[in-house]
Protein backbone atom coordinates (compact mmCIF):
# COMPACT_ATOMS: atom_id res chain seq x y z
CA UNK A 1 0.00 0.00 0.00
CA UNK A 2 1.40 2.81 -0.88
CA UNK A 3 1.62 6.88 0.82
CA UNK A 4 -1.20 7.97 -1.61
CA UNK A 5 -3.72 4.81 -0.87
CA UNK A 6 -2.57 5.06 3.46
CA UNK A 7 -3.80 9.25 2.94
CA UNK A 8 -7.07 8.51 1.02
CA UNK A 9 -8.07 5.68 4.04
CA UNK A 10 -7.53 7.90 6.27
CA UNK A 11 -9.31 10.70 4.81
CA UNK A 12 -12.50 8.55 4.90
CA UNK A 13 -12.10 7.03 8.76
CA UNK A 14 -11.70 10.71 9.59
CA UNK A 15 -14.57 12.07 8.05
CA UNK A 16 -16.81 9.10 8.36
CA UNK A 17 -16.07 9.26 12.27
CA UNK A 18 -17.22 13.17 12.28
CA UNK A 19 -20.46 12.10 10.67
CA UNK A 20 -20.89 9.56 13.13
CA UNK A 21 -20.70 12.22 16.13
CA UNK A 22 -22.55 14.60 14.25
CA UNK A 23 -25.37 12.54 13.51
CA UNK A 24 -24.93 10.14 17.34
CA UNK A 25 -28.47 12.17 18.39
CA UNK A 26 -30.72 11.31 15.70
CA UNK A 27 -30.49 8.06 14.56
CA UNK A 28 -33.38 5.10 14.80
CA UNK A 29 -32.42 3.83 17.95
CA UNK A 30 -34.22 6.82 19.47
CA UNK A 31 -37.60 4.89 19.20
CA UNK A 32 -39.82 3.92 22.38
CA UNK A 33 -40.11 -0.14 21.47
CA UNK A 34 -36.14 -0.34 21.18
CA UNK A 35 -35.86 1.75 24.79
CA UNK A 36 -37.90 -0.80 26.35
CA UNK A 37 -36.57 -3.41 24.59
CA UNK A 38 -39.35 -4.55 22.71
CA UNK A 39 -38.29 -4.11 19.14
CA UNK A 40 -38.14 -8.36 18.89
CA UNK A 41 -41.00 -9.74 19.67
CA UNK A 42 -42.95 -11.32 17.51
CA UNK A 43 -46.28 -11.55 19.46
CA UNK A 44 -46.31 -8.75 21.86
CA UNK A 45 -44.99 -5.95 19.53
CA UNK A 46 -44.83 -6.46 15.62
CA UNK A 47 -47.97 -8.35 15.55
CA UNK A 48 -49.98 -5.88 17.40
CA UNK A 49 -48.65 -3.06 15.57
CA UNK A 50 -48.92 -4.17 12.35
CA UNK A 51 -53.20 -5.35 13.04
CA UNK A 52 -53.75 -2.13 14.05
CA UNK A 53 -52.31 -0.44 11.32
CA UNK A 54 -53.90 -2.50 9.12
CA UNK A 55 -57.12 -1.95 10.49
CA UNK A 56 -56.78 1.63 11.46
CA UNK A 57 -57.47 4.44 8.31
CA UNK A 58 -55.22 6.66 6.22
CA UNK A 59 -54.82 10.03 7.36
CA UNK A 60 -56.06 11.30 4.20
CA UNK A 61 -59.28 10.20 2.29
CA UNK A 62 -58.18 10.53 -1.14
CA UNK A 63 -54.76 8.34 -0.70
CA UNK A 64 -55.05 4.34 -0.56
CA UNK A 65 -55.34 3.12 2.97
CA UNK A 66 -52.47 1.40 5.41
CA UNK A 67 -54.36 -1.62 4.08
CA UNK A 68 -54.17 -1.26 0.41
CA UNK A 69 -50.50 -0.33 1.11
CA UNK A 70 -49.80 -3.07 2.49
CA UNK A 71 -51.71 -5.68 -0.16
CA UNK A 72 -48.97 -3.98 -2.49
CA UNK A 73 -45.82 -3.88 -0.48
CA UNK A 74 -46.15 -7.90 -0.04
CA UNK A 75 -47.32 -8.19 -4.00
CA UNK A 76 -51.17 -9.09 -4.25
CA UNK A 77 -51.75 -9.25 -7.57
CA UNK A 78 -52.93 -6.43 -8.96
CA UNK A 79 -56.31 -8.55 -10.12
CA UNK A 80 -57.22 -9.13 -6.47
CA UNK A 81 -55.96 -5.67 -5.05
CA UNK A 82 -59.59 -3.68 -5.13
CA UNK A 83 -62.92 -4.93 -3.22
CA UNK A 84 -63.44 -5.50 0.04
CA UNK A 85 -60.71 -7.52 2.79
CA UNK A 86 -60.68 -8.52 5.57
CA UNK A 87 -58.08 -8.61 7.85
CA UNK A 88 -57.64 -11.52 10.79
CA UNK A 89 -54.62 -11.99 13.28
CA UNK A 90 -53.74 -15.42 15.07
CA UNK A 91 -56.46 -17.13 13.36
CA UNK A 92 -56.74 -20.75 14.93
CA UNK A 93 -57.66 -23.61 12.93
CA UNK A 94 -57.66 -27.67 13.11
CA UNK A 95 -59.90 -28.25 15.90
CA UNK A 96 -57.74 -24.63 17.23
CA UNK A 97 -54.68 -26.25 17.68
CA UNK A 98 -53.00 -24.26 14.82
CA UNK A 99 -52.64 -20.50 14.46
CA UNK A 100 -51.85 -18.41 12.04
CA UNK A 101 -50.28 -15.10 12.45
CA UNK A 102 -52.31 -13.11 9.91
CA UNK A 103 -55.01 -13.96 7.39
CA UNK A 104 -56.04 -11.24 4.76
CA UNK A 105 -59.04 -12.61 2.70
CA UNK A 106 -61.11 -10.93 -0.06
CA UNK A 107 -63.93 -12.92 -2.14
CA UNK A 108 -61.15 -14.21 -4.52
CA UNK A 109 -58.08 -14.49 -2.61
CA UNK A 110 -56.79 -15.30 0.40
CA UNK A 111 -53.00 -14.68 1.91
CA UNK A 112 -51.39 -16.01 4.92
CA UNK A 113 -48.61 -14.75 7.00
CA UNK A 114 -46.41 -16.96 9.23
CA UNK A 115 -44.60 -14.20 11.01
CA UNK A 116 -40.78 -15.44 12.30
CA UNK A 117 -38.73 -12.85 14.62
CA UNK A 118 -36.72 -15.22 16.25
CA UNK A 119 -39.30 -18.48 16.95
CA UNK A 120 -38.05 -21.64 14.94
CA UNK A 121 -40.37 -22.99 12.50
CA UNK A 122 -43.08 -25.76 14.03
CA UNK A 123 -43.71 -29.43 12.13
CA UNK A 124 -44.80 -28.84 8.68
CA UNK A 125 -45.92 -25.58 9.41
CA UNK A 126 -45.60 -23.42 6.39
CA UNK A 127 -47.37 -27.04 4.57
CA UNK A 128 -50.35 -27.01 7.14
CA UNK A 129 -50.88 -23.75 6.08
CA UNK A 130 -51.25 -24.35 2.32
CA UNK A 131 -53.99 -26.71 3.37
CA UNK A 132 -55.82 -24.19 5.16
CA UNK A 133 -55.81 -22.07 2.04
CA UNK A 134 -56.81 -25.05 -0.17
CA UNK A 135 -60.33 -25.61 1.84
CA UNK A 136 -61.05 -22.23 1.05
CA UNK A 137 -60.86 -22.89 -3.03
CA UNK A 138 -59.75 -19.26 -4.29
CA UNK A 139 -56.29 -17.93 -5.26
CA UNK A 140 -53.92 -17.58 -2.30
CA UNK A 141 -50.06 -17.09 -1.20
CA UNK A 142 -48.30 -18.25 2.17
CA UNK A 143 -45.90 -15.80 3.07
CA UNK A 144 -43.34 -16.31 4.90
CA UNK A 145 -42.02 -12.97 6.81
CA UNK A 146 -38.87 -12.83 9.01
CA UNK A 147 -36.05 -9.67 9.42
CA UNK A 148 -34.42 -10.50 5.93
CA UNK A 149 -35.91 -12.82 3.97
CA UNK A 150 -34.35 -16.24 4.58
CA UNK A 151 -36.11 -19.41 3.55
CA UNK A 152 -38.10 -21.24 5.85
CA UNK A 153 -37.06 -24.80 7.11
CA UNK A 154 -37.22 -27.49 4.64
CA UNK A 155 -39.69 -29.99 6.92
CA UNK A 156 -42.00 -26.62 7.02
CA UNK A 157 -42.76 -26.01 3.66
CA UNK A 158 -42.39 -29.40 1.92
CA UNK A 159 -45.49 -30.02 -0.07
CA UNK A 160 -46.26 -26.44 -0.78
CA UNK A 161 -46.00 -25.29 -4.60
CA UNK A 162 -43.28 -22.80 -4.94
CA UNK A 163 -45.65 -20.21 -7.17
CA UNK A 164 -47.88 -20.40 -3.96
CA UNK A 165 -45.28 -19.11 -1.43
CA UNK A 166 -42.93 -16.14 -1.07
CA UNK A 167 -40.56 -15.09 1.16
CA UNK A 168 -40.84 -11.35 2.17
CA UNK A 169 -38.86 -9.64 5.04
CA UNK A 170 -38.95 -6.62 7.54
CA UNK A 171 -36.00 -5.26 5.65
CA UNK A 172 -37.59 -5.17 2.53
CA UNK A 173 -41.58 -4.83 2.13
CA UNK A 174 -42.19 -3.70 5.60
CA UNK A 175 -39.92 -0.85 5.46
CA UNK A 176 -41.42 -0.14 2.00
CA UNK A 177 -45.06 -0.19 2.93
CA UNK A 178 -44.04 1.59 6.67
CA UNK A 179 -42.51 4.58 3.93
CA UNK A 180 -45.65 4.44 2.28
CA UNK A 181 -47.68 5.25 4.79
CA UNK A 182 -45.61 8.00 6.22
CA UNK A 183 -45.99 9.49 2.62
CA UNK A 184 -49.65 9.31 2.84
CA UNK A 185 -50.34 10.98 6.33
CA UNK A 186 -49.69 14.56 7.39
CA UNK A 187 -46.23 15.07 8.67
CA UNK A 188 -47.13 16.96 11.77
CA UNK A 189 -49.79 14.40 12.83
CA UNK A 190 -50.01 11.24 15.50
CA UNK A 191 -50.12 8.96 12.79
CA UNK A 192 -46.94 10.03 11.09
CA UNK A 193 -45.11 10.43 14.42
CA UNK A 194 -46.29 6.59 14.98
CA UNK A 195 -44.94 5.35 11.51
CA UNK A 196 -41.69 6.58 12.49
CA UNK A 197 -41.40 5.21 15.99
CA UNK A 198 -42.42 1.86 14.65
CA UNK A 199 -40.11 2.19 11.30
CA UNK A 200 -37.36 3.02 13.58
CA UNK A 201 -37.96 -0.30 15.70
CA UNK A 202 -38.03 -1.60 12.52
CA UNK A 203 -34.39 -0.94 11.34
CA UNK A 204 -32.88 -1.74 15.24
CA UNK A 205 -34.74 -5.39 14.84
CA UNK A 206 -33.52 -5.80 11.26
CA UNK A 207 -30.24 -4.25 12.01
CA UNK A 208 -30.65 -1.02 9.67
CA UNK A 209 -29.24 1.75 11.23
CA UNK A 210 -26.65 4.73 10.81
CA UNK A 211 -29.22 5.90 8.11
CA UNK A 212 -28.26 9.20 8.28
CA UNK A 213 -24.31 8.75 8.02
CA UNK A 214 -23.21 8.75 4.43
CA UNK A 215 -19.68 9.41 3.37
CA UNK A 216 -20.46 8.42 -0.38
CA UNK A 217 -19.48 12.06 -1.28
CA UNK A 218 -16.49 11.72 -0.85
CA UNK A 219 -16.13 8.65 -3.23
CA UNK A 220 -15.54 11.01 -6.00
CA UNK A 221 -12.89 9.55 -7.88
CA UNK A 222 -11.08 5.51 -8.54
CA UNK A 223 -8.84 5.90 -5.91
CA UNK A 224 -11.19 6.83 -3.07
CA UNK A 225 -13.45 3.86 -4.29
CA UNK A 226 -10.37 1.54 -3.98
CA UNK A 227 -9.50 3.13 -0.61
CA UNK A 228 -13.69 2.62 0.45
CA UNK A 229 -12.82 -1.06 -0.66
CA UNK A 230 -9.97 -1.76 1.60
CA UNK A 231 -11.99 -0.43 4.66
CA UNK A 232 -14.85 -2.51 3.67
CA UNK A 233 -12.80 -5.92 3.53
CA UNK A 234 -10.76 -5.00 6.39
CA UNK A 235 -13.20 -4.21 8.56
CA UNK A 236 -14.93 -7.52 7.45
CA UNK A 237 -11.98 -9.32 8.71
CA UNK A 238 -11.64 -7.44 11.90
CA UNK A 239 -15.02 -8.50 13.02
CA UNK A 240 -14.48 -12.09 12.36
CA UNK A 241 -11.49 -11.72 14.08
CA UNK A 242 -12.80 -10.30 17.29
CA UNK A 243 -16.23 -12.66 17.07
CA UNK A 244 -13.83 -15.73 17.24
CA UNK A 245 -11.34 -14.30 19.77
CA UNK A 246 -14.33 -13.30 21.98
CA UNK A 247 -15.57 -17.09 21.95
CA UNK A 248 -11.61 -18.19 22.84
CA UNK A 249 -11.50 -16.10 25.38
CA UNK A 250 -14.67 -16.69 26.74
CA UNK A 251 -13.75 -20.27 26.99
CA UNK A 252 -10.83 -19.79 29.03
CA UNK A 253 -12.56 -17.95 31.79
CA UNK A 254 -15.31 -20.56 31.72
CA UNK A 255 -12.83 -23.29 31.64
CA UNK A 256 -10.88 -21.54 34.81
CA UNK A 257 -13.73 -21.23 36.79
CA UNK A 258 -15.24 -24.58 36.36
CA UNK A 259 -12.53 -27.16 35.18
CA UNK A 260 -15.19 -28.22 32.52
CA UNK A 261 -14.43 -29.21 28.68
CA UNK A 262 -14.73 -25.98 26.29
CA UNK A 263 -14.63 -26.02 22.51
CA UNK A 264 -14.62 -22.90 21.27
CA UNK A 265 -15.28 -22.35 17.29
CA UNK A 266 -14.79 -18.72 14.95
CA UNK A 267 -18.70 -17.51 16.27
CA UNK A 268 -19.82 -19.72 18.48
CA UNK A 269 -18.82 -22.34 21.62
CA UNK A 270 -19.83 -25.81 23.60
CA UNK A 271 -19.64 -25.94 27.27
CA UNK A 272 -19.94 -29.68 28.25
CA UNK A 273 -21.38 -30.99 31.25
CA UNK A 274 -21.59 -34.38 30.79
CA UNK A 275 -20.81 -37.10 28.60
CA UNK A 276 -22.87 -40.24 28.10
CA UNK A 277 -22.50 -43.45 25.72
CA UNK A 278 -24.99 -44.95 23.55
CA UNK A 279 -24.22 -48.15 21.95
CA UNK A 280 -21.08 -47.00 20.00
CA UNK A 281 -21.32 -43.22 20.02
CA UNK A 282 -21.30 -40.82 22.63
CA UNK A 283 -23.24 -37.70 23.24
CA UNK A 284 -22.82 -34.58 25.57
CA UNK A 285 -24.84 -32.63 27.75
CA UNK A 286 -23.79 -29.21 26.79
CA UNK A 287 -24.42 -25.46 26.80
CA UNK A 288 -23.87 -23.93 23.84
CA UNK A 289 -22.77 -20.16 23.60
CA UNK A 290 -24.62 -18.82 20.08
CA UNK A 291 -25.20 -16.05 17.43
CA UNK A 292 -28.25 -14.93 16.03
CA UNK A 293 -28.81 -11.49 15.72
CA UNK A 294 -27.94 -11.10 19.46
CA UNK A 295 -25.45 -13.24 21.89
CA UNK A 296 -28.04 -16.28 22.97
CA UNK A 297 -27.10 -19.32 25.86
CA UNK A 298 -28.91 -22.63 24.81
CA UNK A 299 -29.12 -25.69 26.36
CA UNK A 300 -29.16 -29.11 24.98
CA UNK A 301 -27.32 -32.45 24.01
CA UNK A 302 -25.05 -33.11 21.64
CA UNK A 303 -23.97 -36.05 19.34
CA UNK A 304 -20.12 -36.35 18.86
CA UNK A 305 -20.10 -37.17 14.92
CA UNK A 306 -16.77 -38.91 13.27
CA UNK A 307 -15.19 -35.75 12.25
CA UNK A 308 -15.46 -34.03 15.42
CA UNK A 309 -18.31 -32.14 15.43
CA UNK A 310 -20.91 -31.95 17.97
CA UNK A 311 -24.39 -30.81 16.56
CA UNK A 312 -27.11 -30.80 18.72
CA UNK A 313 -29.97 -33.61 18.58
CA UNK A 314 -33.60 -32.93 19.26
CA UNK A 315 -34.78 -32.72 22.62
CA UNK A 316 -37.27 -35.58 21.95
CA UNK A 317 -34.51 -37.60 20.96
CA UNK A 318 -32.31 -36.94 23.32
CA UNK A 319 -35.35 -38.08 25.98
CA UNK A 320 -36.14 -41.09 24.04
CA UNK A 321 -32.18 -42.25 24.33
CA UNK A 322 -31.65 -41.49 28.34
CA UNK A 323 -34.80 -40.62 29.61
CA UNK A 324 -34.08 -40.60 33.36
CA UNK A 325 -30.69 -38.61 32.49
CA UNK A 326 -32.99 -36.53 30.77
CA UNK A 327 -35.37 -35.83 33.01
CA UNK A 328 -32.96 -34.83 35.70
CA UNK A 329 -31.22 -31.96 34.17
CA UNK A 330 -34.49 -30.31 33.00
CA UNK A 331 -35.97 -31.10 36.30
CA UNK A 332 -32.59 -28.59 37.05
CA UNK A 333 -33.10 -26.60 34.48
CA UNK A 334 -36.57 -25.87 35.25
CA UNK A 335 -35.63 -25.69 38.90
CA UNK A 336 -32.82 -22.23 38.80
CA UNK A 337 -33.68 -19.59 40.59
CA UNK A 338 -31.69 -16.89 39.63
CA UNK A 339 -31.27 -17.30 35.61
CA UNK A 340 -34.18 -16.21 33.86
CA UNK A 341 -36.59 -18.78 32.11
CA UNK A 342 -35.50 -20.40 28.82
CA UNK A 343 -37.95 -20.62 25.81
CA UNK A 344 -37.30 -24.02 24.24
CA UNK A 345 -37.59 -25.24 20.11
CA UNK A 346 -37.34 -28.69 19.02
CA UNK A 347 -33.62 -28.54 19.57
CA UNK A 348 -32.42 -26.79 22.63
CA UNK A 349 -33.77 -24.50 25.73
CA UNK A 350 -32.38 -21.40 24.70
CA UNK A 351 -33.08 -17.47 25.47
CA UNK A 352 -30.73 -14.02 24.74
CA UNK A 353 -27.91 -13.18 27.09
CA UNK A 354 -28.66 -10.16 28.66
CA UNK A 355 -26.21 -8.15 30.87
CA UNK A 356 -27.46 -6.71 34.50
CA UNK A 357 -28.79 -3.36 32.85
CA UNK A 358 -30.87 -5.45 30.21
CA UNK A 359 -28.72 -4.72 27.11
CA UNK A 360 -28.02 -7.29 24.79
CA UNK A 361 -24.70 -8.16 22.33
CA UNK A 362 -25.83 -7.28 19.16
CA UNK A 363 -23.50 -9.19 16.31
CA UNK A 364 -25.79 -8.55 13.44
CA UNK A 365 -24.95 -5.15 12.93
CA UNK A 366 -21.57 -5.46 14.44
CA UNK A 367 -22.33 -3.36 17.20
CA UNK A 368 -21.26 -5.91 19.75
CA UNK A 369 -17.72 -6.60 18.17
CA UNK A 370 -17.31 -3.21 18.05
CA UNK A 371 -17.64 -2.83 21.85
CA UNK A 372 -15.59 -6.15 22.89
CA UNK A 373 -12.67 -4.32 20.33
CA UNK A 374 -12.37 -2.37 23.83
CA UNK A 375 -13.84 -4.37 26.55
CA UNK A 376 -13.32 -7.80 25.67
CA UNK A 377 -11.70 -8.78 29.15
CA UNK A 378 -14.42 -7.11 31.01
CA UNK A 379 -17.26 -8.55 28.95
CA UNK A 380 -15.92 -11.67 29.28
CA UNK A 381 -15.55 -11.78 32.19
CA UNK A 382 -18.84 -10.13 33.19
CA UNK A 383 -20.54 -13.02 31.06
CA UNK A 384 -18.27 -16.06 32.51
CA UNK A 385 -18.85 -14.90 36.59
CA UNK A 386 -23.02 -14.94 35.01
CA UNK A 387 -23.18 -18.23 33.58
CA UNK A 388 -21.03 -19.59 36.34
CA UNK A 389 -23.00 -18.40 38.93
CA UNK A 390 -26.49 -18.92 37.90
CA UNK A 391 -26.32 -20.95 35.43
CA UNK A 392 -23.14 -23.60 35.27
CA UNK A 393 -23.03 -23.99 39.21
CA UNK A 394 -26.73 -24.73 39.62
CA UNK A 395 -26.77 -27.48 37.31
CA UNK A 396 -23.60 -29.07 38.20
CA UNK A 397 -24.33 -28.99 41.89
Amino acid sequence: MDDGQMANITKLLQTASDRQKDAAGETSAFNILSVLQLERYETRTHSKIIFFLLNSPCGSSDKAGFLHLFLQAIHIPEAFLNGSWKVYRERTFDGGSSRIDFVLESKNFCAVIEMKVDARDGDSQLARYASFCRKKRKEYTVYYLTLDGHAPEEQSIRGVEPERFRCISFEKEIVSWLESCMASVETDGYQYAFLKQYLGAVFQAAGIDNEGIDVKDLLDSSDMAQAAQIIARSFREKMDDVTACFFQKLCEEIEKKTKLKTLPYTNCADIFLDTLTKGSKNYHVVIGIDVDTYLYIGFGFSEETEDGGHPFIPLADAEAYFPDVYRKWIEKLDALENFPKFRQTKWARWLYWEDPEGARLNFRDHSAQIKLIDEMAPQCKLISDCLVKDLIGPLCS
